[in-house]
């Protein structure tokens, strides 16, 4: 009935984990409630990596929300290693975004996996999440029914 969309007021940021693989540096593959944990972990850092994002919107309003595939290698203290981009980000607004999920990630990603060094394969997907919408005044005349 209306002729367009309603238009957002409020938005933030929101980073969704999913973990594509992972391995032991030692040899061998990481089995399967070992990975549900890391991408647990992940996923609990999503609020935490979405406070550290940049705007993902630029200058001429277009919206930036790449997915960016790292690697990370977690320690067996608990201490991120090394996180690197995968991804190929041509847009440098979208690897001004990567390089500070890199480095939220480096500060806050670390968890013990049974004293082992363990690489693993994270996809993230940073989005915005829309809040709060702006109410239409009235409604438009095609919505009115004659009496």
């Amino acid at each position: 009935c209306f002729p367009h969309r309603p238009h957002p007021t409020r938005a933030r940021a929101s980073v969704r984990a999913t973990v594509e693989g992972g391995r032991y540096l030692s040899g061998g593959g990481l089995d399967a409630s070992t990975r549900e944990r890391i991408e647990d972990h992940f996923d609990a850092l999503g609020d935490t990596l979405a406070e550290a994002l940049p705007s993902l919107v630029d200058g001429r309003g277009g919206l930036h929300t790449p997915d960016v595939r790292l690697s990370v290698v977690l320690l067996p203290s608990g201490d991120v290693g090394r996180v690197r981009v995968l991804s190929r980000l041509g847009d440098p607004f979208d690897r001004r975004i990567a390089q500070a999920l890199v480095s939220s990630v480096s500060e806050h990603g670390g968890l013990s996996v049974d004293g082992s060094e363990v690489e693993v394969i994270v996809r993230l997907h940073p989005r915005l999440h829309f809040t709060r919408w702006r109410n239409h005044r009235s409604p438009p005349p095609c919505c009115y029914e004659d009496d």
